[in-house]
């Protein structure tokens, strides 16, 4: 299939978080490619040699930057600009393609020359920016098209947000943007006035062929926990009975590339917003005769809770955070010896107020749930694992009991943390990279304690 026509989309950072829902639609544009009021023509040439430094690329770009070099977060190429060497056009010619920090700069050659450069200049966050440019078909044409990605640490009084964004750059004759949007936000919750707990927005997307026709699907999903706090503050307010855990509209949109454009052929909402129903049961009896009991020892139902398992009126160590709502006790064989365990599962955080302290890949800074087994010997309770899993899915996943091999010997699995390496880490020791990553690790009860045997990737969606 032939590269298709000119096209252009222009999108500042706040147009983008408007039309999060559906991405920028884009429409038929001129020679121009935009993006902010920044304007740079693909109709001439720009002479160069075929394999240009930085420093060289640096001048031919220099009229075009110059409005932009007296912002503090902006700079031309350093001599550790990043050059990918990619056809992008599909004329079967090696295009050259530059990126540092927010610049990104195209340059087309035409077997002779290339033509004046396409440029592409980001919008910075406010903490923090990272970008990064990769080359994927998003149009199926067998030509790999840029995908300029960013992400960012942006925040306010009483708010803390990551995010990525994309912006897909197809070329032909001439570069312009097909598709920008955020891809994901995770930071605290600001849907629900005077709570405090932290938020994740996901949007996937699945690119396949019908009817000889090319489609993209963007399917967007997401969750909202509030009033994550240890302390009482949230205890009362104007959320009723503070019920815990939102999901977000679920929507669909699908577009079709037609004509060098992504159309947008349908957007429909798959699942409304909607409230998970709490599920707690905080007392068990179990063989023979036993009981466990959950009992909180702080004041504050609503808030995440220092609690304890009691076993027939008894204490058992460990003392462990957990907000009642969404907590259960269980008896259970999970470690196939004929005889039921005591099986404890609980979301908490750490009760921070921070989202910085969220997103850690630490279990034990993020929103989690955890599973605690106990065993039962004589009238004591003994606890043979303590495991925590960051929340990463609208079904609160974090640790689920299952029998992977079907043998009666139930496995723990373990959710890894939607960022890793860390937040940190790529922010201040570049070049690094964090994208939401969905991940278990499997633990498996050996005889004598559980230990880690796989993991495996799982489904951004329930």
């Amino acid at each position: 299939m032939p590269k298709g026509v000119v096209l252009n989309c222009v999108v500042s950072l706040a147009a983008v978080l408007v039309m999060f829902a559906t991405g920028c639609g884009v429409t038929r544009g001129s020679q121009y490619a935009n993006h902010g009021d920044l304007k740079v023509s693909n109709s001439s040439f720009v002479d160069l040699p075929r394999w240009p430094d930085n420093a060289a690329i640096n001048v031919a770009i220099a009229p075009q930057l110059e409005p932009y070099l007296a912002n503090p977060y902006f700079s031309s190429f350093s001599e550790q600009a990043i050059q990918n060497q990619v056809d992008v056009n599909g004329d079967g010619m090696v295009d050259l393609i530059v990126s540092e920090d927010l610049l990104l700069v195209v340059l087309l050659w035409d077997g002779n020359m290339y033509q004046t450069p396409f440029i592409y200049v980001a919008s910075p966050a406010k903490y923090g920016t990272e970008t990064r440019v990769r080359f994927a078909d998003w149009t199926g044409d067998d030509s790999a098209e840029i995908v300029f990605e960013l992400i960012g640490h942006t925040g306010g009084s009483g708010f803390s947000e990551l995010y990525g964004e994309s912006h897909i750059i197809y070329c032909d004759m001439s570069c312009h943007s097909v598709w920008d949007g955020v891809t994901w936000r995770y930071g605290r919750d600001r849907t629900i006035p005077g709570t405090d707990g932290m938020m994740l927005e996901q949007r996937d997307f699945q690119r396949y062929e019908q009817d000889a026709e090319f489609y993209l699907d963007a399917t967007l999903t997401g969750f909202a926990v509030d009033s994550m706090s240890t302390g009482g503050e949230f205890e009362v307010g104007s959320v009723p009975a503070i019920a815990g855990v939102t999901v977000v509209t679920t929507t669909l949109t699908t577009y079709q590339w037609q004509d060098g454009r992504f159309e947008i052929v349908n957007a429909a909402v798959v699942n409304p917003m909607q409230q998970i129903t709490p599920v707690s049961s905080l007392s068990a009896r179990g063989n023979p005769g036993a009981t466990a009991e959950i009992i909180s020892l702080t004041e504050f139902p609503n808030s995440i809770q220092a609690c304890q398992l009691h076993v027939n009126g008894l204490p058992v160590e460990p003392v462990f955070a957990c907000k009642l709502h969404f907590t259960q006790v269980s008896w259970q064989d999970m470690t196939g010896d004929g005889q039921q365990e005591i099986l404890v599962t609980t979301i908490a955080s750490n009760g921070s107020d921070d989202i910085l302290d969220l997103e850690t890949p630490v279990a034990e800074d993020c929103l989690f749930q955890q599973a605690l087994v106990f065993a039962l010997d004589g009238a004591a309770a003994q606890l043979l694992v303590e495991l925590k899993g960051c929340i990463i899915r609208s079904d609160l996943l974090g640790v689920a009991i299952v029998d992977v091999e079907d043998d009666g010997i139930m496995e723990i699995q373990v959710a890894r943390h939607l960022f890793l390496p860390d937040y940190w880490s790529c922010f201040l020791w570049s070049p690094c990279w964090i994208d939401p990553a969905y991940g278990v690790t499997l633990y498996r009860w050996d005889g004598r304690s559980y230990q880690i045997v796989g993991g495996m990737s799982i489904p951004a969606q329930p």
